[in-house]
């Protein structure tokens, strides 16, 4: 991965986004650095063209991705409980990425429907 990707001022385009998002594993050596570029592109993602953007994050795939976020911190509250300490810092990282990724949702599509997609993937 390259950290420059967003650090340096570069942007990624929501199918590089959801590339990267169907790419998190938690037993993954590289999970920490993808959460980071995540978390961080999410504010360069508003500089894309609005119908992109709507095509893109009111898909179905988008759907099935944002549900499978919602699991994965399920899943990760209950995996390995005798490494407390990398298990906190893994969920607090996914939890970081998906309240950012929730405000820029909301920021584009109102928050009824963001309130609307959390319901739905739960």
């Amino acid at each position: 991965l390259q950290h420059d990707v967003v650090f340096n001022g570069k942007k990624i385009s929501p199918i590089l986004f959801s590339l990267l998002l169907s790419k998190v594993q938690s037993k993954d050596d590289e999970f920490s650095q993808v959460m980071k570029i995540l978390s961080k592109s999410v504010t360069t993602l508003e500089m894309f063209p609005a119908n992109l953007i709507r095509e893109h994050f009111q898909s179905e795939r988008f759907f099935q991705q944002f549900v499978q976020v919602c699991r994965f911190i399920d899943e990760l509250r209950k995996e390995h409980p005798e490494q407390v300490q990398e298990r906190k810092l893994k969920n607090r990282m996914i939890c970081i990425f998906r309240s950012k990724l929730l405000k820029f949702l909301d920021k584009q599509f109102g928050r009824n429907w963001a309130q609307n997609l959390i319901m739905k993937a739960e």
